[in-house]
């Protein structure tokens, strides 16, 4: 089976596991700075550009 966010499983394989509060840091960085899809750089980190995957899914619903 697929995992729902393949950005973040990326991390989980190559990076280990991140400090719980990076995460939360990084991902509320993610909220408050949300870019449409076309503006993400790539280069991004992995958990920011799950988190904005993760708005652009709710937002579509």
């Amino acid at each position: 089976m697929e995992p729902t966010f393949p950005r973040l499983a990326k991390v989980l394989d190559t990076h280990g596991l991140v400090d719980l509060v990076e995460e939360i840091r990084l991902r509320t960085w993610a909220r408050l700075n949300y870019a449409a899809p076309e503006e993400r750089d790539d280069t991004w980190h992995p958990i920011v550009l799950e988190e904005m995957d993760r708005k652009d899914v709710e937002v579509a619903v």
